[in-house]
C-alpha cells in the first residue's frame, strides 16, 4: 500500500473525519512474499531492539511492502516517532486504522496515539504578498496553491522557506521548529535593481593635422619675435657706434 514517504513535508488533515484517502482494501500476499515479509519483520525487530533506528524503519516498510500488516505498520510508527518524523508517523497510524485486520485493542491505542500525535506536528502558515504567482518551497519541496491556503503540518526541526517570482530577488528563512510549534512566515519579495544602459561609445576626433598646425603658428610667432628683437638690437647697436663717432 502506497504511503507518503516526505521526510519533511506533508500536508495533512489532523483528524479522522478528514483523514486523507486510504487504500479501501488489503491484499493478501502469497506464501513467497508472506515468508519474505516476515523474515523483514524479524530484521526489523532485531534492528530495533539494538536502537538502530533507519535500518529498522528501512526493514518495516520491506516487510510492509510484500505484506500490509497493520501489525508491522503500528512497529513502523514508533520507529518513525524515534526518527522524528512525526509527519509519517501520523501517517501510517491513519493507514493501519483503515485495516481491517487491526484488532480492537490495537485499534484503540491507534486511535488515542494518532490524536495524540497530531497535537504534536508543528504548522506553518505562509502569508505571501498579494497576486504572488512564483514558486514556494519548504525544504526544497514545491507547496501548490491549494496547500498555501491552510496551516502545512511539517517535521519539527530545521525547516527552509523559499520563495521565487520574476523580477524579484529570491526569497528565504531557515529556522527551527519544536513539537506542537505553529509559525508564520512572511514571505517578503524585493524587486531586482534594474540594470543601467551601459554608455555610447564617444568616437575620438582626430586632432592631430590642427596640433601641427597649431605648432606651425607657435614656431613662426616665435621666429617672428626673433626678428623683430635681432632687428631692433641692429639699430640699438648702430645709434650706439654713431654717438660714439660724433664724440
Amino acid at each position: 500500500t502506497p504511503v507518503m514517504h516526505s521526510r519533511f513535508l506533508v500536508a495533512l488533515t489532523l483528524g479522522m473525519g478528514l483523514a486523507l484517502s486510504a487504500p479501501s482494501s488489503f491484499a493478501k500476499p502469497n506464501k513467497a512474499d508472506a515468508a519474505a515479509a516476515k523474515k523483514a519483520l524479524a530484521q526489523g525487530k532485531k534492528h530495533e531492539g539494538k536502537k538502530d533506528w533507519e535500518a529498522a524503519r528501512d526493514a518495516y516498510q520491506k516487510s510492509l511492502e510484500l505484506n500490509d500488516s497493520p501489525s508491522t505498520r503500528l512497529r513502523l510508527v514508533k520507529v518513525e516517532e524515534k526518527l522524528g518524523n512525526l509527519v509519517d508517523a501520523f501517517e501510517h497510524l491513519r493507514v493501519a486504522l483503515e485495516n481491517k485486520k487491526l484488532n480492537f485493542a490495537q485499534r484503540r491505542g491507534a486511535d488515542r496515539s494518532l490524536k495524540s500525535l497530531g497535537k504534536r506536528i508543528p504548522s506553518l502558515r505562509l502569508e505571501l504578498p498579494g497576486g504572488f504567482d512564483g514558486k514556494v518551497t519548504i525544504d526544497d519541496e514545491e507547496v501548490s496553491e491549494n496547500e498555501r491556503i491552510e496551516p502545512v503540518h511539517v517535521n519539527p526541526g530545521t525547516r527552509v522557506v523559499r520563495a521565487e517570482a520574476e523580477g524579484f530577488l529570491p526569497f528565504k528563512e531557515s529556522f527551527e521548529l519544536a513539537e506542537g510549534e505553529e509559525k508564520v512566515v512572511t514571505v517578503l519579495l524585493t524587486e531586482k535593481p534594474k540594470e543601467k544602459a551601459a554608455p555610447a561609445p564617444v568616437k575620438a576626433e582626430a586632432k592631430s593635422s590642427g596640433s601641427q598646425r597649431t605648432l606651425g603658428y607657435i614656431s613662426l610667432a616665435v621666429g617672428g619675435a626673433g626678428l623683430v628683437v635681432g632687428g631692433a638690437m641692429g639699430l640699438a647697436a648702430r645709434s650706439t657706434r654713431s654717438e660714439l663717432d660724433s664724440s
